[in-house]
């Protein structure tokens, strides 16, 4: 599978709010760092936050306009329909898995 379907599997399963889907696409050590730099660590930490998110944004989905993928990395220019502000998203595949690819604001390493 291409990682740009990998990409569009995962804003499928977002866009169903299907926290199982979701968490399926994860590694047990899942680690996310949102734009304000909180740390959630663990799958199951993930499937609560996306469950309290889906909770409290329940007509939240991602528009993908555009993706770009070239050597194993994919760019996808998004617009959550939920809110305002565009995201920019960069994945890399790492022992078979797709990550973030970049640093944080604080420095810390994905």
């Amino acid at each position: 599978m291409k990682a740009s379907e990998v990409v569009t599997r995962f804003i499928e399963q977002v866009n169903a709010q299907s926290t199982n889907g979701i968490c399926r696409m994860m590694t047990e050590d899942h680690r996310f760092i949102d734009g304000l730099g909180s740390v959630t660590q663990g799958r199951e930490q993930m499937r609560k936050g996306w469950a309290g998110y889906f909770s409290m944004v329940p007509d939240y989905w991602i528009s993908s306009e555009e993706m770009i993928e070239r050597d194993g990395v994919v760019q996808s220019s998004a617009q959550p329909v939920a809110h305002t502000a565009r995201m920019e998203s960069c994945w890399r595949r790492i022992d078979g898995r797709f990550r973030p690819r970049g640093e944080p604001r604080s420095g810390k390493t994905w």
